[in-house]
Formats: C-alpha cells, structure tokens, sequence
C-alpha cells in the first residue's frame, strides 16, 4: 500500500476517534465529573479535528508527489502547462514540494511531509490500545443485547478479549509502516536533490 493510501487509512481512525467524543458532545452525556469530563472531550474533538487536517494536508502533498513522478517518467506536464510543457520540470516540481515551508509566515503552506508530527506519533502509538478498549466495550453492548431475558447472564469474557486482541492486532498491523516513513522520506529527498530516476524516487512513495 503507498503512502498516501496509508495515511488516508489513518484518517479513517482519526475520524473514528473523534466520532466517540463527538456523540458526547451532541447528547451531552458525560460521565462523572460532568464538568471536568465535558472540557476533556472538548479538548480531545478539537485536537484530534487538527490532526485530522495535517492528515489531509499529507494525504494531498504525498499524492502530489506520486503525480509529479508520474509525469517525470512519462515525459507529459500537467493540464497547467498545456501552452508551454517545455517549461515544466518535475525535479524542481519535486523539490519545492519537500521544501521545509515557513508556516510562521505562510497559513497556507501545507505542512512538512518529511516527518510524522509529535502529535500524531502519540496518537498512533496509543491507538492500538485505543482500539482494544472500543472492540471490548462494542462486543460487550452485542452481548447486552442478545442475551436471554428468562435466564442468569454474565459477559462471555473470553469473547470480549477476542474481540479486543483482533482489534488491537489490525490496528498495530495498519501502521507498521510508521516505523520506516521518516528514513523513506529522507531517502527520497535526497534522490530528488541527485536527480535520480523517477522510477526510484516513486518506489519509497510506495
């Protein structure tokens, strides 16, 4: 899977994340202390609304880099320079896209892709436990509702543990790739500043 499919795969937990403090919010139902409770996942929505948009933003600069590969090997230019493709290069294309913008600056520079932030590094080391716990408590609210009403129950706690280890299991194994992106990333920006073939750049991509 490419990178920005990778990252697009990450979205979908962050969204996931902030749906659970979101239906919170919209019922406002909280557990005990409401208050305290309360400015917690308000907290937690909006930090994790802003790790959604630096996703997006990574999500939009990784896909813009394979295109520009793309376009590199195939010798084309984007539909912009239709009137005068001799004056597109790819390399430099390349280059100002890895290029450390000052976003002090500049609001509307898209942030590095070089490198996974320091928040989003914390939120994918904790999500695998993260995702455990929701599996638990969903497979638990199943058995809730399917138990017999004439009879004594109790939780099947193997099956919730199940539940839990899968979950926890799927999601350590969709980001395993965190572990090489920031070494990959290197990597290809100093092919790009050799100008190395297009095919080699747009293999760490993927």
């Amino acid at each position: 899977m490419s990178k920005a499919n990778n990252i697009l795969k990450l979205s979908d937990y962050l969204l996931d994340s902030q749906r659970t403090y979101m239906r919170h919010l919209i019922h406002d139902r909280f557990p005990e202390p409401v208050d305290a409770t309360k400015a917690q996942y308000q907290h937690e929505a909006l930090h994790l609304a802003v790790l959604y948009g630096q996703v997006q933003d990574l999500y939009g600069t990784l896909t813009f880099l394979e295109t520009t590969c793309q376009h590199g090997i195939a010798g084309t230019a984007p539909d912009a320079y239709l009137d005068c493709p001799e004056t597109y290069d790819a390399y430099n294309t390349l280059a100002f896209a890895l290029a450390r913008p000052n976003t002090a600056t500049n609001l509307d520079a898209p942030i590095s892709c070089l490198m996974l932030s320091i928040p989003l590094l914390d939120f994918i080391d904790h999500l695998p436990d993260q995702k455990e716990g929701l599996a638990q408590a969903d497979a638990f609210r199943k058995q809730w509702q399917d138990r017999p009403l004439d009879a004594p129950w109790a939780a099947d706690q193997e099956g919730l543990a199940q539940a839990g280890t899968q979950a926890f299991t799927a999601a350590l194994e969709d980001m395993l790739w965190v572990q090489t992106y920031d070494a990959d990333m290197a990597a290809l920006e100093h092919l790009v500043e050799q100008k190395a073939p297009f095919v080699e750049i747009l293999d760490l991509l993927r």
